[in-house]
């Protein structure tokens, strides 16, 4: 973690910035393994990762005051991968050789293919919306449940002065996705439960997403809240891959919700959008909106959620590479009903 950019977090438990306190391990610019303080509390930061998590974070501390650099990375692990996990294992096996190896406890399948499915792509389209607004300035990107693979280095090619920071609640997911990273150091990864608090400070995002991840969090309220206190004025908030029911097993924690339920979450109405529809067009050379706009209840199986709201007639330029588009699996577009809500 760059030192320069801790200055950009904020404490979700008190609010209040965070200190350099401890540094075991790193250079002039960055470090590896070391501690941070706010008003509350003092926090760990782990391979390059701040973790936030008050689960074993003193445990993680008391490791790091002591110099012990391979038990704090342990304690941060989960249980059944601290001895099989290790930056140097992970360098050596991949993420295949990993699923392999834990797969019978932990199935990161999703995770590892995540970039084969069309519905990844979803990503750049927030940045379509702001593109004019931060071409040549600073852009402060704020990324919930980016789980192990992403499309940071390809985002970093079309602004060169982005700034991206990676929230996952899982310090697996997290840890590899950082291991396989060439450009690990440009990101800024931050492990913490994105229902706790607001990690930046108000108005300070261009961009906040929560692709994927959004269903699977218990406290939407309270994360659609802090996406939209935390985004510029300027900025965009950006939810995709909503479902209105349940379309996994009921073991995969998933929490649909009704576009009328989540449109009372924002300060103002946000736009809904056929993600479906919207994928359809990701080979044209202009993206209109317009075209993918839908109501409260119009029929659709998972959708896309912006706000402010994106103007009716507005037309972007695609900038999704065109090497990305080639073999992605097709979007899904309907998916059995284990249950579903009497109030939809």
């Amino acid at each position: 973690m760059l030192k320069k950019d801790i200055s950009l977090l904020r404490c979700p438990y008190c609010g209040f910035s965070f200190h350099i306190h401890l540094e075991v391990e790193g250079d002039a610019k960055n470090i590896e393994y070391g501690t941070v303080y706010c008003r509350c509390d003092e926090f760990p930061i782990v391979y390059g990762i701040l973790y936030l998590h008050k689960k074993r974070h003193k445990h993680i501390v008391s490791s790091l005051q002591s110099g012990n650099t391979a038990q704090a990375l342990r304690y941060a692990l989960p249980r059944y991968a601290q001895y099989v996990v290790t930056p140097t294992i992970v360098g050596s096996v991949g993420l295949a050789g990993i699923q392999m190896i834990i797969g019978f406890i932990n199935n990161l399948t999703y995770y590892i293919n995540r970039q084969r499915e069309s519905e990844s792509l979803l990503i750049f389209y927030p940045y379509m919306v702001v593109a004019r607004q931060v071409k040549g300035k600073a852009c402060v990107w704020l990324d919930i449940g980016s789980g192990i693979k992403h499309y940071y280095r390809a985002l970093r090619k079309l602004h060169t002065r982005l700034q991206i920071i990676s929230l996952e609640q899982s310090f697996l997911n997290i840890f590899l996705s950082r291991a396989i990273d060439p450009e690990k150091q440009k990101t800024m990864h931050i492990c913490v439960d994105a229902g706790v608090g607001m990690c930046l400070k108000p108005k300070s995002a261009d961009i906040v997403t929560c692709h994927d991840a959004f269903p699977f969090i218990a406290r939407q309220k309270a994360v659609a809240s802090y996406c939209t206190t935390m985004v510029k004025r300027t900025g965009i908030v950006s939810f995709a891959s909503i479902p209105e029911h349940q379309y996994l097993s009921f073991r995969s924690a998933v929490n649909p919700i009704h576009r009328s339920l989540l449109k009372s979450y924002f300060p103002t109405p946000p736009t809904f959008i056929h993600e479906a529809n919207l994928l359809s067009m990701m080979g044209q050379k202009t993206i209109d909106f317009s075209k993918v706009f839908i109501h409260d209840h119009d029929p659709v199986f998972r959708y896309m959620c912006m706000w402010p709201q994106v103007k009716k007639d507005a037309v972007y330029t695609n900038v999704i590479p065109k090497h990305f588009i080639q073999g992605k699996l097709p979007p899904w577009t309907k998916g059995p009903k284990f249950w579903q809500n009497i109030v939809y």
